[in-house]
């Protein structure tokens, strides 16, 4: 057996990026339910979960590329990663905009944009 296969259990940096893999994966359906119960009214609520989607979608294919050819691995990273912190970003708009008028319906808003969050320090932590 190839000594680089049998590592895997060990390969902490792997189990990091399965993980950001699961959780982007779990916000596509999270977000999807969520932002049903109001049919997508905001067209910016659509933005986590076209990126949540596409990041589910371009991870799997980048952890296959970690050692075939890593600089694509490094430079595919670097894009979800900058691309998370961009959307974290205008959802911490949106939060602010949702926190600032006080309502029921908002404040479900504000929880479920809060979850994307985490997705983003965990990008950044595998960049790291």
């Amino acid at each position: 057996m190839d000594r680089a296969r049998a590592d895997w259990r060990t390969d902490h940096q792997l189990w990091i990026e399965v993980f950001v893999l699961l959780n982007f994966a779990g916000l596509v359906l999270d977000i999807a339910l969520a932002h049903a119960q109001n049919r997508f009214r905001h067209p910016a609520e659509y933005a986590p979960l076209i990126f949540s989607i596409a990041a589910a979608l371009t991870l799997p294919i980048l952890i296959a590329c970690r050692t075939r050819a890593p600089a694509l691995w490094r430079s595919g990273g670097h894009i979800v990663g900058w691309i998370a912190v961009a959307v974290s970003a205008a959802l911490l708009a949106m939060s602010i905009v949702f926190a600032v008028s006080r309502t029921t319906r908002n404040a479900r808003r504000l929880f479920m944009t809060s979850n994307i969050y985490l997705v983003a320090a965990m990008v950044l932590l595998v960049l790291g």
